[in-house]
């Protein structure tokens, strides 16, 4: 039996039985913003979902793995091929990943203005991604990036089967877990109402939440400041924290993030 195969994000790509794209370039191509809406097909559907040089233009991927996961047969698998976080071109100001693209537009078929990078990944980010997506028989490994590339730089290919008075600011801290989630924050007036969240009670810590659920447990409009401190890479759906810290930030508001370099 023919097996059915789904290609996500296919561009010019013709593998596959079935194709989808947020930018059309053919006929047979169905158009779908995988971020935010589901595949157009039904529950076990598909022997093997194939994306290739798709998921580091998702702003949800945890959403896109999880339908995934839906549309796939009992024993079937996904395919992902992406850019690997640790090849350092991608780290050089003006390559792929640090404005290049953006400027340069779409490779292959379609065209769309709202076509960018959002991420770069290390196997360990797609082993978490896909395990909480419930994948299982993981297996990964890497295919070099030219073929006569002294180097062997290399990509990674996936493979699986309050409202506050106006003379107080308030600020709001979300942080990892540690001894205090404050103490490295001194706001320069020592009125200001500071509060600490975390998903731990650790000290220092006001709210305790996991910021995977929605909505925060704050009301619009009520910060002047939102500091996540080595948080985002620990989120899903970054796109839906993002918009929640807007909501809750008051007009004119910051929102500070601070996360180590990599590099």
């Amino acid at each position: 039996m023919r097996k059915r195969i789904l290609n996500v994000g296919c561009s010019n790509d013709e593998y596959g039985t079935d194709f989808i794209d947020l930018y059309p370039s053919r006929k047979e191509v169905i158009k779908c913003n995988v971020d935010k809406e589901k595949l157009p097909f039904k529950a076990n559907t598909f022997d093997e979902v194939f994306a290739k040089s798709l998921i580091e233009h998702l702003k949800n991927v945890g959403f896109f793995l999880s339908d995934v996961k839906r549309v796939l047969k009992n024993g079937g698998r996904i395919v992902i091929i992406t850019d690997n976080a640790h090849f350092l071109g991608y780290h050089i100001k003006g390559t792929m990943h640090t404005g290049g693209y953006e400027k340069r537009g779409r490779i292959g078929g379609g065209s769309g203005s709202f076509d960018r990078h959002y991420a770069l990944f290390t196997p360990n980010h797609l082993r978490n991604y896909l395990e909480t997506s419930g994948f299982k028989n993981i297996e990964i490994r890497y295919e070099t990036f030219a073929q006569n590339t002294p180097m062997k730089f290399k990509n990674v290919l996936i493979l699986m089967f309050s409202k506050i008075s106006k003379k107080l600011g308030s600020t709001l801290i979300m942080a990892e877990a540690k001894k205090s989630v404050k103490k490295k924050y001194k706001s320069e007036n020592p009125k200001d109402v500071v509060i600490g969240l975390d998903k731990s009670k650790v000290s220092d810590v006001d709210v305790v939440w996991n910021l995977e659920k929605k909505p925060l447990p704050f009301r619009k409009n009520e910060f002047d400041i939102v500091r996540a401190n080595n948080i985002l890479e620990h989120v899903e759906n970054v796109t839906d924290l993002i918009k929640e810290i807007h909501r809750i930030l008051k007009s004119g508001g910051k929102f500070f993030i601070v996360e180590r370099e990599f590099i």
